[in-house]
């Protein structure tokens, strides 16, 4: 189609890389304020499933001293983290358990 312009993304890691880069890129040039960024983080990791969490939380962690700034959000992204250790621990338990063996 005639004037539109078209992206080829062959797997979903090149979606994540593209959307980091393009996030990061809308902060840096200030088009994206920082209340905003640490809003969409700390709301996101609250409806993340498992697979999209690590992914999350290491943008969290780039962008940690943005969320001190803005406590509201720090707080809502720490009772996210909260919610999927909650969420991560019962898994865990029940690969750790053994048949037969009462704890």
């Amino acid at each position: 189609m005639a004037g539109q312009v078209g992206l080829y993304v062959s797997s979903g890691v090149d979606v994540a890389y593209s959307s980091t880069s393009l996030l990061r890129e809308l902060h840096a040039r200030y088009l994206i304020s920082t209340r905003l960024l640490t809003t969409w983080l700390a709301d996101h990791l609250l409806v993340a499933n498992l697979a999209q969490v690590g992914f999350i939380v290491q943008l969290i962690g780039s962008y940690i001293p943005d969320m001190t700034r803005h406590v509201v959000n720090g707080r809502i992204c720490v009772r996210g983290a909260c919610e999927k250790l909650l969420e991560v621990r019962p898994r865990v338990n029940e690969a750790d358990r053994v048949p037969g063996k009462n704890r």
